[in-house]
């Protein structure tokens, strides 16, 4: 993966793209089209995975729901490290954001994302990496 024109992506995005209805979902997939035509690189956290998995759904959705998420192009699922849990940590102590908040911007940070695109309005807060909203 390089860095160039790396970007992070919160699972929101995700939801947005693939309901793929109203403003929100139209703009999630102009991010989407910036992956499938390389003009991007793409990473975002394993908790992106759970929480997408912990929709309320059937199974059988959830694991469609996966393999979408899988098989989006140029995109990196980061895991959860000693490295990415002690600056989670950090973040949450000085910002007061939830763990998975603090885990999702921490991994932004230690895989040196551009910007951190979400539609969280809570984290407009967090002045360490570039935040876009939708």
């Amino acid at each position: 993966m390089t860095n160039k024109h790396l970007i992070f992506l919160d699972t929101n995005l995700f939801i947005y793209f693939f309901e793929g209805k109203g403003v929100f979902g139209l703009k999630a997939k102009k991010v989407f089209e910036l992956l499938a035509t390389n003009k991007a690189e793409a990473v975002t956290s394993i908790i992106t995975q759970i929480e997408l998995l912990s929709l309320k759904s059937s199974d059988e959705s959830s694991k469609h729901l996966l393999e979408l998420f899988l098989e989006t192009p140029n995109l990196t699922v980061e895991n959860l490290g000693p490295e990415i849990a002690n600056e989670a940590a950090r973040v949450r102590r000085i910002y007061g954001f939830r763990t998975p908040d603090a885990i999702q911007l921490a991994t932004a940070i230690y895989c040196k994302a551009e910007k951190f695109i979400t539609n969280d309005k809570r984290l407009a807060s967090f002045k360490e990496i570039k935040i876009e909203f939708l």
